[in-house]
């Protein structure tokens, strides 16, 4: 196993950065992942940008790198926007490959969502349980339309 040194680290976007997206955005950007944030409040991006992390114009701009996209958006309007926009959304900039992950307030809303999404590639949502803690672990319970798997503990960053 390699040494932290020799980790081959991600390319992360992060989409959101409220109180729970702003602590996940930073716990990754901790563990030396190569993190590239877009918030609708461009000042809470810059506020993580100073501990590493890019800043990108728009959902779209911030998604054309990265090997995985993840969104922690307030409600359906903001995730449909922030995905689907046909100017600025993230899955109009994702590369082949890449991986969508939503974490959606009503799960089975997303889920039906997650089904009509696919056709842009590898989607899945993922069910949030925390408090203010969250930024050091949460359970996730992560499905895709076609492959549902078990309930897993994540821990975003080093634990």
């Amino acid at each position: 196993m390699p040494d932290s040194k020799e980790r081959i680290m991600t390319r992360i976007t992060f989409l959101g950065l409220g109180a729970m997206g702003s602590r996940m955005a930073a716990r990754l950007i901790d563990a030396g992942h190569h993190v590239t944030l877009w918030n609708r409040t461009p000042e809470r991006a810059d506020a993580l940008a100073g501990l590493g992390a890019s800043v990108a114009q728009s959902p779209r701009m911030a998604a054309c790198k990265a090997q995985i996209v993840i969104s922690m958006l307030r409600d359906d309007a903001a995730s449909e926007n922030v995905w689907n926009n046909p100017e600025t959304g993230a899955f109009r900039g994702m590369q082949k490959g890449a991986l969508g992950i939503e974490w959606p307030r009503r799960p089975r809303w997303a889920l039906r969502r997650c089904c009509s999404w696919s056709r842009w590639g590898r989607w899945c949502w993922a069910s949030l349980w925390g408090g203010r803690g969250c930024w050091r672990w949460c359970w996730a319970l992560p499905g895709c339309c076609r492959r549902p798997t078990a309930r897993r503990r994540f821990w975003p960053g080093s634990r």
